[in-house]
């Protein structure tokens, strides 16, 4: 891999490979068009979803059960793990590349100004 397929996440800062057009071709480890890694890009995608993203974080009147909850083994296999096969089926990004410790870890990091995950109405 040369420096020119190198990048740094916009928002944790991880180096990562850049992504690539061809959709036959899977990175390891990619940042995405928006330059954001892997795990950001989950963070992103689970941000972008309003149910998700209320029962992570919570509502006014519902706790949230946290980012940890993603630490949860065997909540991870049999509630998230068929989903998120189904999510990156439709990218670049292998289910192992995902690093459920970085993105629990970096889950209150601030977005780049103007690329704060909108969640679905």
């Amino acid at each position: 891999m040369n420096a020119s397929e190198l990048t740094h996440c916009l928002r944790c800062a991880a180096a990562c490979r850049l992504g690539t057009p061809d959709p036959t071709k899977r990175a390891i480890v990619q940042a995405s068009a928006a330059g954001f890694c892997a795990n950001c890009m989950i963070t992103r995608f689970f941000l972008s979803i309003e149910g998700l993203r209320n029962l992570i974080e919570g509502t006014p009147a519902r706790p949230g059960l946290g980012p940890e909850i993603f630490l949860n083994a065997p909540w991870r296999e049999t509630v998230l793990r068929p989903v998120m096969r189904g999510v990156l089926a439709h990218t670049q990004m292998p289910e192992g590349s995902i690093n459920w410790i970085e993105v629990v870890g970096n889950w209150g990091l601030p977005w780049p100004h103007g690329q704060e995950p909108k969640a679905d109405s």
